[in-house]
């Protein structure tokens, strides 16, 4: 089993070290990448992650109030897996994209 270190803002549940890194193993670390790398869709929303999909998601850009809730539904579950991840990494992935939201552009490059 391959390992990678991560920085402490990463969603795998282990304790943190002092230097502010954690040891996870890649595999999972990647599942959980997914949510912010680039993906393409069937729906032609382009090359952008998953959160930002969601996210910026227009009403104007659907046909109407069924099909943006059907298409913010969709992304939603593509972006946090909940077959796939417990409540509390789904948690996790919510505060780590809002708190990337919320940094100044000259930290986010940073995390």
């Amino acid at each position: 089993m391959a390992t990678a270190l991560v920085s402490a803002h990463s969603l795998a549940p282990l304790n943190l070290k002092k230097e502010g890194l954690r040891v996870v193993r890649e595999d999972h670390y990647s599942t959980w990448e997914q949510g912010f790398k680039l993906q393409g869709n069937s729906k032609g929303l382009g090359q952008e992650p998953l959160c930002k999909q969601f996210r910026q998601l227009c009403y104007e850009e659907t046909t109407g109030p069924r099909e943006a809730l059907s298409r913010l539904r969709e992304l939603c579950q593509q972006w946090l897996q909940p077959a796939t991840h417990t409540k509390e990494q789904i948690l996790e992935l919510l505060v780590l994209e809002q708190f990337l939201t919320i940094l100044p552009k000259e930290l986010q490059a940073w995390v």
